[in-house]
């Protein structure tokens, strides 16, 4: 028997994740795409208690942008385990087990990564739209790398 646990973070501008927009600027896909450090789909592998915040484990999928060493990035959150029925355009929910995302990362503290969904992170669906793949490329498929 497998028991998966699913948690449920949310990324919202704070002080302690280093962003601080709560609105989306009017900035293009190609300018979220300069301004990114990584841009790569993944899937939330778990999401952890740490500290006063959450810890968002990403399995990489496929890099556009940017390389990744390690077969998991950390992003801090804010946790939550009942969803806020507030609505504002920065929440990002993330929940193990869920469908990929696109994530446009920046570099933060340590080996982890900010987000936020002004910089074009979004949950991937029906995957890639004719303008992001026109701007990003066929990107690379992660391959675990040997240690």
């Amino acid at each position: 028997m497998v028991i998966i646990a699913v948690a449920i973070a949310l990324l919202w501008p704070n002080k302690k994740t280093g962003i601080t927009t709560t609105q989306c600027p009017g900035q293009t896909l190609a300018q979220r795409a300069a301004a990114a450090d990584v841009i790569m789909t993944g899937s939330v592998f778990m999401v952890l208690p740490d500290q006063d915040h959450a810890l968002v484990i990403i399995d990489p999928i496929r890099i556009y942008k940017g390389q990744i060493d390690r077969p998991t990035i950390k992003i801090p959150a804010q946790a939550d385990t009942a969803i806020s029925s507030e609505q504002t355009t920065d929440i990002l929910h993330f929940a193990s087990g869920q469908p990929p995302y696109l994530l446009f990362l920046k570099h933060g503290s340590g080996q982890q990564y900010i987000t936020a969904r002004c910089f074009g992170t979004r949950e991937l669906g029906s995957g890639l739209t004719a303008e992001e793949r026109q701007i990003l490329g066929a990107g690379k498929q992660f391959n675990t790398p040997v240690q």
